[in-house]
C-alpha cells in the first residue's frame, strides 16, 4: 500500500500517513504559466494499491482536476488499485453533480472513493462518519442538560446517530427559505438546555446562525455547533462570531481550519486512517 497527496490539504495528509506509519510518496506537481497542471510521479507504483489524499477545497475545480490527473498518471504508471480519499467532497450538495464527479474519477482510473460525512448519501460512495469523534469531545466538554439539534430535515439522521450514541434527546428545527433562511418551528422544549447543533457543512453560516437565534428565543441556555467541513465563504467567520453561537467545533478536513481563531478543531486523521486500514 502506498499513499500520495495532492496539494489541497498536505498537513492532514501528513497526519494520516503518520497514523498509518507510512511515508507519503514523492510527487512533483507543477503548474504551467497558463494554469495547466503537470504531475510527475517520482516512485514506482506498478502493481501497488495507491491511496490518493485530496480534499476538493479550496479552489474546488483546480483540486478536482489535479485529483483527476494524479489518478490518471498513477493508472498509466501501472497502479493495481487506486482509491481516492477525499475528506471534503465538493459538489455533494448537488446530487447530479456529485454523481458526475464520481464518473469523472472513475474515468481517470479511480477504483474506489472514500470520503467523510458526505452531504448526499445517495451518491453511493464509501463514507466515514465523525459521530464518534464528536461524541468523545462532547462527553469531555458538556456534562448535563444537553440536547442534539438538527438544523433542518436533511440532517436528522446524522443528528439522530449522535444523540443515540450520547443517549440524549434529539431536537429538530423546521427550516424554510423566504428567500433567506428562516426557522419556523422547534419540535421540543429547549428551555435551559445546552443545544448542540450538528451539521456536515458550514458555508455562509446562515442556517446555523438562524437556528441559534430560534433556539435562544426559545430559552436555550447555550448554543454550540459541531460541523465537519468548515467552508466558511465570504464573511461567514465574522457573522458566526457575532451571532448567538457560543462556540463552534469543526475538523481539519479542509485546509486552513487550524487557523480559525476561537474555533475548536478536531483532527479526522485517525478516522480516515482507520477507514483506509479497513479497506486493505
Amino acid at each position: 500500500m502506498k499513499l500520495i497527496a495532492g496539494t489541497s490539504n498536505f498537513r492532514l495528509s501528513e497526519s494520516i500517513a503518520h497514523y498509518l506509519a507510512l511515508s507519503l510518496m514523492s510527487v512533483d506537481i507543477q503548474k504551467f504559466a497558463d494554469g495547466e497542471i503537470c504531475i510527475r510521479i517520482q516512485e514506482d507504483v506498478a502493481d501497488e494499491d495507491v491511496y490518493v489524499l485530496q480534499s476538493l477545497f479550496p479552489n474546488i475545480n483546480d483540486c478536482l482536476v489535479e485529483l483527476l490527473i494524479l489518478s490518471n498518471v498513477l493508472k498509466k504508471n501501472g497502479a493495481k488499485k487506486i482509491t481516492a480519499v477525499i475528506p471534503y467532497y465538493a459538489y455533494a450538495r448537488q446530487q447530479d453533480s456529485a454523481s458526475l464527479v464520481v464518473s469523472l474519477l472513475t474515468a481517470s482510473g479511480v477504483d474506489r472513493i472514500l470520503t467523510l460525512d458526505l452531504h448526499n448519501s445517495n451518491v453511493g460512495i464509501d463514507t466515514l462518519a465523525t459521530t464518534s469523534l464528536f461524541a468523545t469531545d462532547i462527553q469531555t466538554r458538556f456534562k448535563d442538560s444537553v440536547v442534539i439539534v438538527s438544523p433542518d430535515a436533511g440532517g436528522i439522521e446524522r443528528a439522530r446517530c449522535l444523540a443515540q450514541k450520547l443517549n440524549v434527546d434529539l431536537v429538530t428545527l423546521n427550516k424554510v427559505r423566504e428567500p433567506n433562511v428562516r426557522i419556523h418551528k422547534i419540535d421540543a422544549d429547549v428551555k435551559g438546555k445546552n443545544c448542540l447543533i450538528v451539521d456536515d457543512i458550514v458555508d455562509s453560516g446562515a442556517t446555523l446562525i438562524g437556528a441559534a437565534e430560534a433556539l435562544k428565543e426559545a430559552g436555550a441556555k447555550e448554543i454550540h455547533v459541531y460541523v465537519t467541513h468548515a467552508v466558511l465563504s465570504g464573511n461567514a467567520v465574522n457573522h458566526i462570531k457575532k451571532s448567538k453561537i457560543d462556540s463552534m467545533t469543526t475538523t481539519d478536513s479542509i485546509r486552513g481550519s487550524n487557523s480559525l481563531g476561537g474555533f475548536y478543531i478536531l483532527s479526522v486523521a485517525e478516522i480516515i486512517g482507520q477507514g483506509i486500514k479497513a479497506q486493505k
